[in-house]
């Protein structure tokens, strides 16, 4: 138990860093293409216009466009996935009478009707 724990701990920390290391990265790319592309652009959405930096411009429909990725993803592969493990599969059992005839073996064998002793016993057995 103490090593599965040890190992989980490790997995995690990775994990952390890893997020990490990707936050960082975004938040230093986000600032590059600020920096870069401060220049003013104005936006024409019918109703009214913008007038927004390139940088952050560029950023807001990069994280539209992802958001928009990520949601399709969720609904067309998560949400089918889910429902095909929640469906139960069908079990059908059947009786299984072997413990029976093995009682009954028992029963034959440790009372008076014991066939190997009696004889007589075998033909009335065989039609049954």
């Amino acid at each position: 138990m103490k090593r599965d724990s040890a190992v989980r701990g490790r997995e995690l920390g990775v994990y952390r860093i890893g997020l990490i290391f990707v936050t960082v990265l975004a938040i230093v790319l986000g600032l590059l293409i600020g920096i870069l592309n401060h220049d003013l652009v104005k936006v024409d959405l019918l109703w009214f216009q913008l007038d927004w930096p390139l940088g952050l411009l560029l950023l807001f429909a990069l994280t539209i466009g992802l958001l928009v990725g990520v949601s399709l993803m969720w609904l067309f592969t998560v949400i089918p996935l889910r429902l095909q493990l929640r469906k139960v599969p069908n079990l059908v059992f059947f009786i299984d009478d072997s413990l029976d005839y093995i009682e009954k073996i028992d029963n034959a064998l440790s009372n008076k009707e014991n066939p190997i002793e009696n004889r007589d016993l075998l033909d009335k057995r065989r039609f049954q």
